[in-house]
């Protein structure tokens, strides 16, 4: 065969393998974005990033600044996304190793793979204490001809900056050192910093020519918190954590934004929000019984945090005393005629609407934080006449949107009075049908035949049941009745 001919099949043969080389590089990469998206929730758009710039590690991958509010996922999906390709890489956490000396040490240990052995003392085999003598070694342990990259991690690199206002001898930053170490090394090399604050914080005149590619991790919303606590292997009944994390995340989330304190709280706290359905005392569906014995403990712990106190005791003490305070209310407020809490609450609204003028609903219900004016003496006498009168007459009637408005705002009493956010005031069947099966129960009479949203009603509950009402779902009904 002539030696053109063999150059041709040479370089075909090249051609072949740089193909399948890619197209196996492709696949490692599709392979580890699908592990590492299952195992890191709502993290998909951060991952595919990585690995679009980091690769498998046989490519050359530049230098990334990987920053981030804390408890975000940073340091653990970087680690997790080297494992899974396989990347030769060393991890230095610079809280641990805060001086020159220290950082050189780790990263030649971890690149060597070198182990401390009893019969040297247990002392370390690399010795680097200076830049000078770090350069050479770390070229020595990375073979030139080596086509896969080798990656050096810094994590909570803003610990490696150069002090403010100190222009001492021996303080300088090593920073823009490992940014060019590729270069110094002429090595196939990449160097990821990992920390708390973006790259303004560390920029200076040294580091100007050597910016790293920024990615940004931000800190996760409520909806992404609730699915990573979803995850969470010890729950039975999914339903019932979901509704457990809806009731407490929106307080937790703004009282701290740490993941892990979040997580330590709800699993805490879980544990005593099922205690009424373990111990049979009500069901997984009265989600209202079982907040009304899970508030009191649910203050005492956000408190104790807040204050640094131990939250096992607060905990303890604050479940005690709301069992004996909902066994007593259960007992002393029980009703004949049993009815969902919302229809309690729907009951109460109609007979403040029956009972109030409607001029008087914006003064009723208006923000709690204005300064309330003192009631003279003739106000109150006339406030009595009108209740002596008001008994006299039969109830009035009310539109159903008014209805609907007290409601609401009845409800905000209630969550406000037992630590709860509730997010959606929409109007749901669930709303109708209650009012259905009141006007079926004759507690309630429909005055007009307009269609539902704009029908008009009248309560025909007597003042006595009413306030046996209010004080089975805790609401000072007195508050709300102003005849005049």
């Amino acid at each position: 065969m002539a030696p053109g001919t063999l150059e041709i099949v040479d370089d075909g043969n090249a051609l072949q393998r740089r193909r399948q080389d890619v197209l196996q590089r492709r696949k490692m990469q599709e392979d580890a974005l699908g592990k590492l998206c299952t195992r890191w929730v709502a993290r998909e758009k951060q991952i595919q990033e990585l690995i679009g710039l980091l690769g498998t590690g046989c490519e050359p991958a530049p230098s990334l600044l990987i920053c981030g509010g804390g408890s975000t996922g940073k340091t653990s999906i970087v680690k997790d996304l080297l494992e899974t390709v396989g990347a030769r890489y060393a991890y230095v956490s610079c809280l641990e190793s805060a001086t020159p000396r220290q950082v050189f040490h780790a990263v030649l240990t971890q690149l060597k793979q070198n182990k401390r052995r009893k019969s040297t003392g247990y002392m370390a085999d690399v010795k680097c204490d200076r830049l000078a003598d770090f350069l050479p070694a770390l070229s020595a342990t990375i073979s030139a001809s080596s086509e896969e990259t080798v990656f050096v991690v810094l994590d909570d690199a803003e610990k490696l900056r150069k002090p403010r206002g100190c222009n001492m001898p021996g303080t300088e930053s090593i920073l823009p050192i490992f940014l060019r170490l590729p270069e110094l090394c002429r090595r196939k090399m990449s160097v990821i910093l990992i920390s708390k604050l973006g790259w303004n914080s560390f920029h200076s005149s040294h580091m100007a020519e050597v910016e790293p590619i920024l990615v940004f991790f931000p800190s996760y919303s409520q909806d992404e918190i609730s699915q990573i606590l979803c995850q969470h292997p010890g729950v039975e009944d999914v339903k019932l954590y979901k509704s457990f994390l809806g009731q407490v995340l929106p307080s937790l989330t703004r009282m701290c934004g740490d993941l892990r304190d979040i997580g330590f709280l709800t699993g805490v706290l879980y544990q005593k929000y099922v205690e009424p359905i373990q111990e049979g005392i009500c069901s997984a569906s009265e989600r209202r019984v079982l907040w009304q014995f899970f508030a009191g403990t649910f203050r005492a712990a956000t408190q104790a945090y807040q204050a640094g106190d131990d939250i096992w005791t607060a905990i303890q003490h604050a479940s005690e005393e709301s069992q004996d305070t909902c066994t007593r209310t259960k007992h002393h407020t029980s009703l004949e005629l049993e009815l969902p809490f919302d229809s309690k609450i729907l009951l109460l609204a109609s007979f403040v609407a029956s009972r109030n003028p409607a001029s008087l609903d914006a003064r009723m219900f208006e923000n709690k934080r204005t300064t309330k004016r003192r009631r003279s003496a003739l106000e109150s006498d006339r406030q009595v006449a009108a209740a002596q009168e008001a008994r006299l007459k039969s109830p009035g009637p009310f539109h159903f949107e008014r209805l609907v408005t007290i409601f609401n705002c009845l409800l905000d009493v209630v969550d406000e009075k037992h630590f709860v956010a509730r997010s959606d005031r929409s109007l749901s069947a669930s709303l109708f049908q209650q009012l259905n099966t009141l006007v079926g129960l004759r507690l309630l009479s429909r005055v007009s035949p307009e269609p539902l949203e704009s029908a008009r009603y009248r309560c025909n509950l007597d003042e006595k049941m009413a306030e046996k009402i209010s004080r089975n779902v805790q609401i000072p009904l007195h508050s709300f009745l102003r005849y005049a």
